[in-house]
């Protein structure tokens, strides 16, 4: 019994965690981004804060996708307990939901970019951490997933909603690299910091205007 409790509670707790992971990575990739000036921290800060959640809300728009459980209290950019019955929530807030999908294009976006450090470095220190980071990163993505889907009964989605915000988050996270990366600004794009301590091509395509003086 005892055994079965610590079990139980240490689910939870870890799912508590979970849903609190998204502010977390956020006010800490704001905090230091700013901090330091390091704008690759910023722009996926902005990416998950602003992109991501401006897409579900888009997403949540169209009313034949079924992405979220009717009448759920969902995770939020904030998630907490709002401590009040489902049915008495306005619409706006039942709809909400960002967390998981800023998780998802998080991983997505670490995954790409160190994809990319490991298929364009030939140095083989370069290569062997773009490969752990693969590794670690892919292995906390599947760990999330898997709390994720065994507490679905407390989830805001649907399992049609995870799949769909899934791929769209992932396409984000894949796109916001690259979009970063063809302004000409590779090492705005690498989170990681490689290109900053690299000698970069200037020859990409520079779409955007300049982010940086």
């Amino acid at each position: 019994m005892v055994f079965n409790q610590f079990v139980k509670s240490t689910k939870d707790g870890v799912y508590t965690g979970l849903q609190h992971t998204p502010l977390f990575l956020g006010s800490s990739l704001l905090t230091i981004g700013a901090a330091s000036a390091n704008y690759s921290f910023l722009y996926l800060f902005l990416g998950m804060f602003a992109l991501v959640p401006l897409s579900v809300y888009l997403l949540n728009a169209i009313p034949f996708l079924e992405l979220f459980k009717e009448g759920k209290t969902p995770e939020t950019i904030f998630p907490a307990d709002m401590g009040a019955p489902s049915t008495t929530l306005p619409d706006a807030i039942k709809s909400a939901s960002s967390g998981y999908s800023m998780m998802i294009f998080f991983f997505s976006y670490l995954i790409t970019n160190a994809s990319y450090l490991l298929q364009q470095n030939e140095n083989s220190v370069v290569r062997g951490r773009a490969s752990i980071s693969i590794l670690i990163v892919g292995l906390s993505a599947l760990a999330y997933l898997f709390f994720r889907l065994k507490n679905i009964d407390k989830t805001a989605e649907s399992v049609l909603g995870m799949v769909i915000l899934g791929a769209v988050a992932i396409t984000l996270g894949w796109a916001w690299y690259y979009l970063l990366y063809s302004c000409g600004k590779s090492n705005i794009a690498d989170v990681f910091g490689v290109e900053n301590n690299v000698a970069v091509s200037s020859s990409g395509n520079k779409v955007c205007v300049s982010f940086t003086s």
